[in-house]
């Protein structure tokens, strides 16, 4: 695996990397000047990195013998969320832009930033013995259950705004996305995928 970017008006696909390594899960920085993915053998270990948009000066940010993976910037560029086994679970763990004061926030994984960088969303099945969706705030408050259903609900997503969550659920037999607005609480599904993946 390596990273590439594609112009959007063009269709130009420009590689980034190239390396006996697999990298894998880009974002972008709110800038626009830097990407942060995870890098590694896959079937041994991965951390997090970041590099300039053209692919060049590569700064790790992570360096542990446990698996770092599945960044997320936040919208300010501060901050960047990843999901760590550093502990033995799978959590989220926080780390400043550039690597340093990193801490462990919650059980979970497939974090998602909402656009004040104040408070994500995210999958855990640590609470209910299965897939749920939750929001919390970026200092570990203010928890709360946004799903309750026994089949997974994950791969959550706040809108610009914040006001609409959109996710992936199990709940009609295949792999559909629903759409939330308000307190979250009324998901609508908006996809038909027939036993199939959304």
């Amino acid at each position: 695996w390596d990273l590439f970017t594609v112009d959007a008006a063009s269709g130009e696909v420009t590689r980034l990397t190239e390396t006996r390594e697999n990298e894998q899960h880009p974002d972008w920085s709110p800038d626009g000047e830097r990407i942060v993915f995870t890098g590694g053998d896959v079937l041994t270990n991965v951390d997090i990195w970041t590099m300039k948009a053209d692919g060049s000066e590569r700064v790790r940010l992570t360096e542990h013998d446990e698996r770092d993976a599945r960044p997320s910037w936040s919208p300010d560029g501060s901050t960047i969320a990843f999901v760590s086994q550093r502990e033995g679970d799978v959590s989220i763990w926080l780390m400043d832009a550039d690597g340093g004061n990193k801490r462990k926030l919650i059980e979970g994984r497939q974090p998602s930033w909402g656009p004040d960088s104040r408070r994500l969303v995210f999958t855990s099945s640590a609470f209910e013995g299965n897939d749920e969706v939750y929001m919390i705030d970026a200092d570990g408050g203010n928890m709360r259950r946004l799903t309750d259903d026994k089949r997974i609900d994950r791969f959550p997503v706040l809108s610009p705004t914040g006001g609409l969550l959109a996710l992936s659920s199990e709940r009609f037999g295949g792999n559909e996305l629903l759409i939330a607005g308000g307190d979250f609480s009324r998901q609508v599904r908006v996809t038909v995928a027939e036993s199939t993946f959304e």
